[in-house]
């Protein structure tokens, strides 16, 4: 199964975070991206179900649904993530720097000085003392 949607990949990361009633999980979506249909959500759901990443219990007088990852789903999430967080890595890997004194990982900010990169200006002062 291919995650080409934010709806799709973000139902999944609500399912990971445990069962959730099917309302609950519009209102999550809704407050994450905005209108959301229903027809943009079940038909998701019932996919999972389908291919054996979900379970959906019936509760309640008015059949409301829970759903929750099997164990294949949550394998299925886990491998996502992963995949996400290498590309994520590869996105802004050319981006870090690392501090010239400590060795910790630098992305946005720093202090430069001499054209070395430092995280603090401790780091930086502590580098010029020889310390």
């Amino acid at each position: 199964m291919r995650i080409r949607s934010l709806l799709k990949f973000n139902t999944l990361l609500l399912l990971k975070k445990g069962p959730i009633h099917g309302y609950e999980l519009m209102k999550a979506l809704e407050k994450e991206l905005g209108k959301v249909s229903t027809s943009q959500v079940y038909p998701f759901l019932n996919e999972l179900e389908r291919q054996g990443f979900v379970t959906v219990k019936e509760v309640g007088g008015r059949e409301k649904k829970i759903y929750e990852l099997t164990d294949e789903g949550s394998a299925f999430v886990n491998d996502l993530l992963s995949r996400f967080e290498e590309l994520v890595e590869i996105a802004v890997s050319d981006k870090l720097r690392s501090c010239s004194y400590c060795g910790c990982v630098l992305y946005e900010s720093g202090v430069n000085v001499g054209g070395k990169w430092f995280c603090c200006e401790n780091c930086a002062k502590a580098s010029h003392r020889g310390v």
